[in-house]
């Protein structure tokens, strides 16, 4: 009996009566794997990241301020449910999802945004919400441990990066080394501390999304190679950390998924990929979208100029599931007829 998801029975073993108490055996527990955590041995997932998986963190922070509620869903910058809700869901996680993501999070303080959150020039408050803060927060309020056998998803690298690629200034080289460190150490700070299953998300490819479009294909391709050396920076960082021993950390590629979907917009049900569906005019309180009928939504990828429509967070999800089962096979549970 191995914890795979192939449940089919050798028809040697029926007839006989270990064939039908192992087949007994695998029925229930299929239908406990399915009813408990759809084949799933995680406690929880707890998740450190950004607007990508913010559920309504910063919209708290702020009383409502931002998202807002005229362009956004219920505090998530998407129109409806974010990839980590869909994740939850896939994995009968939902009510143990321990979500820390804020809107406008960097991976740790910097020198020009001090607060670890570009929002915070905007509203109060937001110290300590950076991804560094998030972890902070989770041992703070577990009095300085960690679940072993809870999922940690880390997401971010995009705010750091955004602001000064988009020509907001600042030391690149110097920003890049930093954001590489913060992950290592969220990451390593975990894995120390005894968590057996982290997965961390590149940071994905903006240079695809309408917002850095706009400046050109150049600049735009630019940015796409910037972040992909980015990219490299950290995996190097997470391939010393998985030279410790232990399970290695899974790699889920955002940059990777938006440049499939971008090259291939039909293999997912997309048919445009460059564009925002709505706009928001944050001087009128004044939202535009592209398309007449709401119904459109379903066939674009980008919600506004840097996030996508929750279809898009729901494929991402699914890509995201797919990592995880192959990097943790152990913690999705079943039976199978070999042993």
């Amino acid at each position: 009996m191995k914890n795979t998801h192939n449940n089919s029975i050798a028809r040697t073993d029926v007839g006989t009566f270990g064939g039908w108490l192992r087949l007994a055996f695998c029925l229930l527990a299929l239908v406990a794997a399915t009813a408990a955590s759809a084949g799933s041995t995680f406690s929880s997932i707890v998740v450190f990241g950004d607007s990508l998986s913010d559920t309504g963190r910063l919209y708290q922070l702020t009383n409502g301020g931002f998202p807002p509620r005229i362009a956004y869903f219920h505090g998530r910058q998407s129109n409806g449910h974010v990839w980590v809700e869909y994740l939850a869901e896939s994995l009968k996680l939902e009510n143990r999802l321990k979500n820390y993501a804020v809107v406008g999070a960097l991976t740790g303080p910097s020198v020009s945004v001090p607060t670890g959150n570009v929002w915070s020039d905007t509203y109060p408050g937001l110290e300590g919400t950076s991804l560094s803060g998030q972890l902070s927060r989770y041992l703070a309020e577990r009095g300085g441990s960690i679940d072993p056998d809870a999922l940690y998803i880390i997401e971010g690298g995009g705010n750091d990066l955004i602001g000064p690629l988009s020509g907001g200034g600042g030391d690149i080289n110097a920003i890049i080394y930093q954001l590489v460190t913060n992950v290592a150490t969220i990451a390593g700070t975990l894995k120390q501390m005894g968590a057996q299953h982290i997965a961390v998300v590149n940071v994905p490819d903006f240079g695809k999304t309408p917002r850095l479009a706009a400046y050109g294909p150049v600049l735009a391709g630019q940015v796409s190679w910037l972040v992909g050396v980015v990219n490299s920076y950290v995996a190097g960082a997470l391939n010393g950390i998985d030279s410790l021993g232990g399970n290695k950390i899974a790699r889920i590629d955002a940059f990777g998924f938006i440049g499939g979907v971008v090259a291939a917009p039909a293999s997912f049900g997309f048919t445009n990929v460059t564009g925002a569906f709505m706009t928001l005019d944050m001087g009128t309180n004044t939202v535009t979208y592209a398309a007449p009928k709401h119904n459109a939504v379903k066939q674009w990828f980008f919600w506004d100029d840097l996030h996508p429509t929750t279809r898009g967070h729901r494929s991402f999800a699914k890509n995201a599931y797919t990592t995880l089962k192959v990097a943790f096979p152990d913690s999705f549970t079943g039976c199978k007829d070999d042993e």
